[in-house]
């Protein structure tokens, strides 16, 4: 007689109590997710990750999956012709290198032979064909939903940012959106299906953007919002991708609901030498900045734009920042300019330290014209 492995038996008797559980739960796989929590192998081996969250599987209610298998993210397809039967179409994955000890070859490899799944315990039972083994999956836990907290923008196509101006907050009950893309104002409505999401987005300002770069940030931002297909939260990360591809990363900002990280501060005042008075329509702008690498950009910590209103120097400020993006061991300074109707007419010339290496939480800037030293 044919001796059957363990493998075997397991699936003869998951799919011999298939209908059973079928009478009691729902076996839809469209709008769930999972990730991996073994693998038992047609000789009896068994594999476990070792992080379940970087094995996961979202499946969405019109034919269409994501995936991560360890450092790669991809999107495929998935399809059910019958109980219990299932296939996977091709995985369009990231083609980053993961670790030699890492489980995703052998998944990658093995997906187009998924032929059946069975629900049993709230875990979901993916078998391969001609008893290649069978993958075991639990539920993923909803730590975080993308209501209720405020996500500020870290990354955009992959590239990190010096400045975390740019956010999003989720109302799930009204499905619709809001934030700013670091100058003005944004709003609209957004749909999820699974892992899928689906953004319609408006802008409530039109407000001309008087730093190039926080223009082009925005502009890139936008742009990108409306071609997002898919999310994901990991923890304190959410991201926004176009299938496998990287679009926007946002982190939690835990500081909007911790009040006491939030309430440190740099004050002080702006000023310049010259007897020339600012007009009603003067701008100044000041900065929190680590400028602790050489040769880099500065990384914007926290700012503030002020409106004189036909007041005069000396201009007082006053920045709030979040004490945990503060590292003892580098540099900060302030910086600061003045504008008028679009045009720079001031700015510092010299840095002015401030926080670290005993540097003081107030200091006094002088501008000079632009143009003169």
């Amino acid at each position: 007689m044919m001796r059957l492995s363990c493998v075997a038996l397991a699936v003869l008797c998951l799919m011999e109590v298939l209908p059973r559980i079928s009478a009691h739960q729902d076996t839809t796989l469209g709008g769930t997710s999972w990730q991996l929590v073994k693998f038992q192998g047609g000789d009896d081996t068994v594999l476990t990750p070792d992080d379940k969250s970087k094995y996961t599987i979202a499946f969405s209610t019109d034919g269409s999956l994501t995936a991560r298998l360890d450092c790669n993210r991809g999107r495929g397809t998935w399809k059910s012709t019958g109980p219990s039967q299932v296939q996977f179409g091709p995985l369009a994955l990231t083609r980053a290198m993961c670790p030699n000890t890492s489980l995703h070859d052998q998944i990658a490899r093995q997906w187009p032979y998924v032929r059946s799944y069975v629900l049993k315990d709230g875990h979901l039972f993916l078998a391969l064909m001609a008893d290649g083994g069978i993958y075991e999956f639990e539920p993923i836990a909803a730590v975080r939903s993308l209501s209720g907290t405020k996500w500020r923008l870290t990354e955009v196509n992959g590239r990190a940012l010096n400045t975390h101006d740019a956010y999003l907050e989720f109302d799930d009950i009204t499905k619709r959106f809001s934030g700013s893309g670091g100058c003005n104002r944004v709003a609209g409505t957004y749909q999820v299906d699974g892992s899928r999401i689906k953004f319609t987005q408006g802008i409530s300002t039109r407000m001309a953007c008087l730093d190039k770069e926080v223009q082009t940030l925005e502009t890139n931002f936008l742009k990108n919002l409306n071609e997002v297909t898919d999310f994901q939260i990991e923890g304190d990360l959410l991201r926004l991708t176009r299938g496998a591809q990287p679009m926007l990363t946002f982190s939690a900002d835990t500081s909007a609901s911790n009040g006491a990280s939030s309430a440190a501060e740099v004050t002080g005042t702006v000023s310049y030498r010259q007897r020339i008075a600012l007009t009603p329509r003067a701008i100044v702008q000041v900065k929190l900045v680590d400028i602790s690498r050489a040769g880099a950009s500065s990384t914007i910590i926290a700012k503030q734009t002020i409106k004189p209103a036909g007041r005069q120097v000396p201009i007082p400020f006053a920045i709030q920042y979040d004490p945990s993006r503060i590292n003892p061991r580098n540099r900060y300074s302030i910086q600061a300019r003045i504008l008028e109707d679009g045009r720079l007419r001031f700015i510092n010339s010299q840095a002015y330290l401030v926080l670290t290496e005993g540097f003081p939480t107030t200091v006094n800037v002088i501008l000079t014209p632009v143009g003169k030293k």
